[in-house]
C-alpha cells in the first residue's frame, strides 16, 4: 500500500540533477517524466523543485504561487553566468548596475546530543547601497538559487530608485513635440499676445523637425543639425527666434510635469551670433519729408511716434480718455502694453498742438486715430509704406520711428533710466539696444569727469596743507 507522506516527511527540496543521482537516470529523463506527470515536482514560475524523500511513482504535481515568470534579458544571463565581482569564500555577487548584490549564507544547528553544529539549510539574501554610506541587507524567503535572487534584487533596486525620484509615486510622462505644441499654444494664447508668432514658428520648421519626436529624445544633435538647416534658407534672427521657442517649450514642458532631457539641448547647442540691433534713425531732413508726403490721417500718427516713442500697435489703440491735454500725459494702459505694465508719458507741445486740433475734429470718437468713428486703424502698413517711397527715404520701418525718439532723448540728455520708463522697457539693456550713439560727441563727457576728478584732487591738497588749530593755555593753568 502507498504510504503518504507530509511536507515535512518529503525532506528539503532538490534540483533536478541531484534527483537525477538518486534515482539513477539522465536528467534529461527526469525532465521527460515530469512532462508525463510520472515524478511529482513543485514549480516556482519555470523553476521546477523535487523533494528528496518523494517516491518515484506517479503522483499529482504541486503547484505553489510564485512570482510570475519573466524572461532573463541580456544583462542578467551575464551575471548568472557568474561574470561578475565574487568572492568564492563568503559565497558573495556584486552588482554594480543594480546599486547592491547577493550572497548566499550557510544556517547551522546545533545537535543536541554531540552538542557540535550541522548545515541545516542555506539562505540567500541581498543589499542595496541606501547612498548614505551604508547598506540595507534583506533576506530572501523561499529563494533556491542565485537566478531567484538576482530576481528580487532588481524588483528592490527598481523600487529604491522610483522612491528617491518619484517620491510622490508617479513616474513622468512622455509627450510628443507635437503634442506638447498644441497644448503649449492653449497656455499661451491668454496669456502671451505675440502666441500668432510662436504658431508661425512652429508651422514654419518646428513640428516637421521634431513632431513625432518625444521630448525627452531630443538631443543637442538634433538642435544643431536644425538650425544648421535654418541658416541656409534664413537670417540669423529668423533662427534665433526657432531656438528660441524650442528652449522656452523644453522649459514649459519640464515644469508641467513632462519627462524632458537633464539640461535643456538648445542651451548646449551651438551658439548663434546675434544679429546686431537694428539702429536705423530717422535724420531731421528725412522726417522733413516724411511729413510732407504723409496724408493727413497719418502724419498726426508718425508725429505722435516721433515725440513719445510709443509702439504703432499702442498708438493705434489709443483713446481720448487716456489723453490729458490739461496735465500734458499720455496714458498707455496694460491691455495695449507689450509688457502689460501702465505707463504714462509727457506730452511736449509740438505733439499738445496736433492733438489739440485732433480732438476739435474728431473728439466725437473714442479713438484718437480712426478709420472710422467707431473703429480704429488696424494697420497703417500700405499708407506708411507710400509716403516713405514718396519721400524717397530707403530702408525705414515704422518701428524705426521708436529708435528715432530714443536716440534723440539721449543725446538731448535724457538718462537711460528715465528712457526705459517712457519706452515701457523691464530691462534697461533693451533701452540701450534701442539708443545709437554713433557720431555722439563724447568729448563732454570726459571733461565732466576730468572736472569732477580735478576738484576732488583740490579738496584733498587743501585738507593736508591746511595747518593744525593750536590750542592755547590759559594763563590761570600754568
Amino acid at each position: 500500500m502507498e504510504t503518504q507522506l507530509s511536507e515535512f516527511d518529503r525532506g528539503r527540496t532538490i534540483t533536478a540533477n541531484e534527483k537525477a543521482k538518486l534515482m539513477g537516470i539522465d536528467v534529461q529523463t527526469v525532465y521527460r517524466k515530469v512532462a508525463r506527470d510520472e515524478i511529482p515536482c513543485i514549480r516556482y514560475g519555470r523553476t521546477i523543485r523535487f523533494y528528496e524523500n518523494d517516491p518515484p511513482q506517479t503522483v499529482k504535481t504541486v503547484m505553489i504561487k510564485t512570482p510570475p515568470s519573466f524572461s532573463i534579458s541580456d544583462f542578467d544571463r551575464k551575471y548568472l553566468k557568474k561574470e561578475v565581482k565574487m568572492s568564492e569564500s563568503k559565497k558573495r555577487w556584486v552588482y554594480s548596475e543594480l546599486n547592491g548584490g547577493v550572497f548566499i549564507r550557510d544556517i547551522f544547528v546545533k545537535d543536541k546530543e554531540t552538542k557540535e553544529k550541522k548545515l541545516s539549510s542555506q539562505r540567500w539574501y541581498y543589499w542595496l547601497n541606501n547612498g548614505h554610506g551604508k547598506r540595507d541587507i534583506k533576506a530572501i524567503k523561499g529563494a533556491q538559487n542565485r537566478r531567484e535572487a538576482v530576481f528580487v534584487l532588481k524588483r528592490a533596486s527598481e523600487e529604491q530608485f522610483k522612491k528617491r525620484y518619484f517620491p510622490d509615486g508617479q513616474e513622468i510622462e512622455e509627450i510628443t513635440f507635437s503634442a506638447f505644441a498644441d497644448e503649449y499654444l492653449r497656455l499661451v494664447k491668454n496669456t502671451k499676445k505675440s502666441w500668432k508668432s510662436d504658431e508661425s514658428v512652429l508651422n514654419c520648421g518646428l513640428l516637421r523637425k521634431f513632431g513625432k519626436m518625444k521630448l525627452s529624445e531630443i538631443q543637442p544633435k538634433h538642435v544643431e543639425d536644425y538650425i544648421n538647416e535654418k541658416l541656409d534658407t534664413v537670417d540669423r534672427g529668423t533662427t534665433n527666434l526657432h531656438a528660441a521657442l524650442l528652449r522656452r517649450m523644453i522649459n514649459k514642458a519640464k515644469q508641467r510635469g513632462y519627462r524632458v532631457p537633464d539640461t535643456n539641448p538648445v542651451i548646449h547647442s551651438e551658439h548663434i551670433k546675434s544679429v546686431d540691433a537694428r539702429d536705423r534713425t530717422l535724420t531731421f531732413e528725412e522726417e522733413e519729408r516724411l511729413l510732407k508726403h504723409s496724408p493727413e490721417k497719418l502724419k498726426p500718427i508718425v508725429i505722435t511716434a516721433l515725440h513719445t516713442g510709443m509702439r504703432k500697435k499702442e498708438i493705434l489703440k489709443l483713446e481720448w480718455r487716456d489723453v490729458d491735454l490739461d496735465y500734458g500725459k499720455i496714458h498707455v494702459r496694460a491691455t495695449n502694453s507689450k509688457t502689460h505694465q501702465d505707463r504714462h508719458i509727457p506730452i511736449d507741445n509740438a505733439l499738445n498742438s496736433v492733438l489739440e486740433t485732433l480732438h476739435r475734429n474728431n473728439g466725437h470718437s473714442p479713438y484718437v486715430f480712426n478709420k472710422d468713428e467707431s473703429s480704429p486703424y488696424a494697420d497703417i502698413q500700405e499708407g506708411f509704406a507710400k509716403a516713405r517711397s514718396e519721400a524717397e527715404i530707403e530702408d525705414l520701418h515704422f518701428h524705426d520711428l521708436r529708435h528715432t525718439f530714443a536716440t534723440r532723448a539721449v543725446k538731448a540728455g535724457v538718462d537711460l533710466f528715465s528712457l526705459m520708463k517712457f519706452l515701457g522697457h523691464s530691462d534697461v539693456t533693451t533701452t540701450q539696444r534701442y539708443v545709437n550713439l554713433r557720431g555722439v560727441d563724447l568729448l563732454p563727457a570726459i571733461e565732466k569727469l576730468e572736472q569732477y576728478c580735478a576738484e576732488n584732487k583740490n579738496s584733498m591738497s587743501q585738507k593736508r596743507i591746511q595747518p593744525e588749530k593750536v590750542t592755547e593755555v590759559p594763563s590761570y593753568a600754568m
